[in-house]
């Protein structure tokens, strides 16, 4: 009976796709909905969090497209032994979790080299040198986490541009 009552109260006793279709409509909106232990509104508790997501997805774009889109032209350019080389170290970079290349940057530049905090709580206080020292790890293992495959991409295109026709007609001239 109180399982019953519960389901009711939380809208659990209608058809999945009603559920789904509700919560998208209130997520929408803006109502996110209340903590099931605290009875909070969810968005606020969210909100700093995403705020400090976007800041890390936006500097980690940044310097990691730009560095992946040089290093696939550059290489690309210069097939061979090196164009082999980065195509094993950023194809074993892509098969690694990211939780492992984070673990293995943390333990390279915050515990062995020690040039970068293991954990900070200078995001949204401190310096602005605090606050970059702080995104610096996250981002790195964000970025080394996608280097492999724009890389990739940006090497296929620079490859087959360089044997078309028109680029070798355009190299005799």
């Amino acid at each position: 009976a109180q399982l019953q009552s519960y389901a009711a109260q939380h809208g659990l006793d209608r058809p999945l796709g009603v559920q789904y279709l509700d919560w998208l409509w209130h997520f929408v909106r803006g109502d996110w909905g209340m903590t099931l232990v605290a009875n909070q509104e969810v968005k606020p508790l969210v909100m700093p969090a995403f705020a400090h997501t976007s800041e890390l997805a936006v500097l980690t774009l940044l310097w990691s497209v730009p560095v992946a889109i040089a290093m696939g032209v550059a290489v690309a350019r210069r097939r061979g032994p090196i164009d082999r080389a980065v195509f094993v170290v950023l194809t074993v970079l892509a098969a690694l979790p990211e939780f492992v290349v984070g673990l293995a940057v943390m333990i390279a530049l915050a515990v062995q080299f020690q040039l970068f905090p293991v954990a900070s709580t200078a995001i949204g206080q401190g310096t602005a040198v605090e606050q970059l020292q702080a995104f610096v790890l996250p981002s790195l293992t964000l970025g080394l986490g996608v280097i492999p495959y724009i890389w990739r991409i940006t090497r296929a295109v620079v490859v087959e541009s360089l044997s078309a026709p028109y680029t070798r007609a355009a190299v005799l001239r």
